[in-house]
C-alpha cells in the first residue's frame, strides 16, 4: 500500500488512462446493476476529464434492465446531485449528448415528448447553455417524490 507504486489489478488500468478511456473494472452490466448511479458518474468522468467512453458502457446503458434499476434504486436527490456536479464543468452540453447516446436521458427527465429528437433538430447558437437551461428546468423534479414501479 505504502510502496509508492499503482496496483493494477485489472491489468487495463493504467493504458486506459494513457488512452484516456472510462471503462468499468468489471462487466459494465455487472458494475451497473450493482449500482446503476456509476452509470452517471462514468459520463461525468468522461466529460470532466475529456477522456472518451468504453463501448460497453453504451451497450449496458441501453438494457432496459439498467434504466429500470436507474430508476428503483437511485433517488431522484441523488441523481439531481450527479445532475449539479456535470453541470459544474465546462462540457455540460457532451454529458448530455453521452446520456442522449446511451438512451436514458429521457427517462431520467421525464419530459413529454422526444427530448432526443428536440435536442438534435433545434439550432442552438450554445447546446452548452441550452444544457443547463434544460437541467434547470428539471431541478424542481427533484425533490418531488415518484412512483416506484416494480
Amino acid at each position: 500500500m505504502n510502496t509508492g507504486t499503482v496496483e493494477d489489478f485489472t491489468m487495463r488500468g493504467i493504458s486506459d488512462l494513457h488512452d484516456r478511456l472510462v471503462r468499468t473494472p468489471l462487466p459494465a452490466i455487472e458494475t451497473f446493476r450493482e449500482d446503476p448511479l456509476r452509470l452517471l458518474r462514468a459520463v461525468r468522468f468522461a466529460t470532466r476529464f475529456d477522456c472518451s467512453i468504453d463501448p460497453s458502457i453504451f451497450e449496458a446503458a441501453r438494457i432496459p434492465e439498467i434504466e429500470h434499476f436507474l430508476s428503483i434504486k437511485v433517488s431522484r436527490e441523488r441523481i439531481g446531485i450527479e445532475f449539479l456536479k456535470m453541470a459544474q464543468f465546462r462540457h455540460f452540453d457532451r454529458a448530455l449528448h453521452e446520456l442522449s447516446n446511451m438512451a436514458i436521458l429521457n427517462s431520467l427527465f421525464h419530459i413529454e415528448g422526444d427530448l432526443t429528437f428536440y435536442m438534435k433538430n433545434q439550432k442552438l447558437r450554445s447546446m452548452e447553455e441550452f444544457g443547463r437551461q434544460l437541467f434547470l428546468c428539471w431541478v424542481p423534479e427533484v425533490g418531488k417524490r415518484r412512483k416506484r414501479e416494480m
